[in-house]
């Protein structure tokens, strides 16, 4: 009879790799964290999953693959404040540094206060349209505690649901947004295998593991939601 047993890893935040039969986690400096996740038999070997985790500091919703690489360094609303205070000393030193200029009429005046305040507006209105959509820097010891409980409990999901995938192979790259309460809010698929039965074993898989656990207060203090880009590797 075979026997199937759940892989467990046990994680070091200073960095360590984790130690497990049949798993092993491989953190990269491009902040690109892979999980590497199998089935323990006792007879003829097993499909395995590998779940490649990227994570992406971000406040605003990717619209394309490239927006999802870990390159992409959106400020946290603390930056965008500050960002608007430089915009905004920016724009009154350069007026006050402009050139003496002829008088002007009433209408021209009118125009030119029009027009700065249009441009004030619109670094306001970019800013109100950030929402406070973050995710987690793998070497920070504050999100790296949390992400090691996501982890686990995508590994133990993922080696529950490998044993309906048979003998096909592909990978599925998929988008999943968590709130602060750990609730699943959407998954996306980014990039189909190619096989319909594994595309939908791999979002099985992340709705059976929801809810995951809520963000620290520290965390919660930060961002009020969570992206995940990660890519399910199944091979037979």
């Amino acid at each position: 009879a075979r026997c199937r047993q759940p892989v467990q890893a046990d994680y070091d935040l200073a960095g360590s790799m984790p130690v497990a039969a049949g798993s092993s986690l491989l953190l990269h400096a491009a902040l690109a964290i892979i999980i590497s996740s199998g089935v323990i038999s006792s007879a003829t070997p097993q499909p395995s999953l590998a779940v490649t985790v990227t994570l992406t500091r971000s406040d605003q919703a990717p619209t394309d693959a490239q927006h999802l690489a870990s390159h992409n360094q959106l400020a946290l609303p603390g930056a965008l404040a500050e960002s608007l205070a430089e915009q905004r000393a920016s724009a009154t030193l350069a007026l006050m540094n402009q050139a003496p200029i002829e008088p002007v009429g009433a209408n021209d005046l009118a125009a030119k206060v029009q027009e700065l305040h249009s441009d004030l507006n619109k670094v306001q209105q970019n800013q109100a349209q950030n929402t406070r959509l973050g995710s987690v820097a793998a070497r920070r010891a504050l999100d790296a505690s949390y992400l090691r409980q996501w982890v686990n409990r995508v590994e133990m999901v993922g080696n529950a649901a490998l044993s309906d995938i048979g003998n096909a192979r592909g990978d599925v790259r998929l988008l999943v947004i968590v709130d602060q309460f750990g609730i699943l809010l959407d998954v996306t698929v980014l990039e189909s295998s190619g096989f319909p039965h594994l595309d939908k074993a791999a979002i099985r898989t992340v709705r059976d593991a929801a809810p995951y656990p809520s963000f620290p207060p520290e965390l919660r203090a930060q961002v009020d939601k969570l992206e995940i880009v990660r890519t399910w590797q199944f091979r037979p």
